[in-house]
């Protein structure tokens, strides 16, 4: 593949059990690409940190940020930044 460069992409998650119940995690995200359209992403960077909380057994809740930042290969960009809330029942 001489004369192109590859895409590059890192993902790198952390998880921490506090108790039994409690759990935190973090992940960060990079994605570079060289080449593309103008209006296809060229660099997109996201943080995610979560806590998630086993209250009872076959029951968790979860509440995640995130916080990213997209741009586009016509040098533009955005950020989003977002809370998310999750609930899982085990039967």
């Amino acid at each position: 593949m001489e004369g192109k460069n590859l895409p590059l992409g890192v993902s790198i998650f952390g998880y921490q059990k506090i108790t039994d119940k409690v759990s935190v995690n973090l992940t960060y995200g990079l994605r570079d690409i060289d080449t593309g359209a103008a209006t296809a992403t060229s660099e997109l960077e996201t943080v995610h940190v979560g806590v998630k909380y086993a209250p009872v057994n076959n029951v968790s809740l979860g509440l995640e940020y995130f916080t990213g930042k997209r741009t586009l290969f016509n040098g533009t960009s955005a950020r989003a930044d977002r809370i998310i809330a999750s609930a899982q029942f085990s039967f």
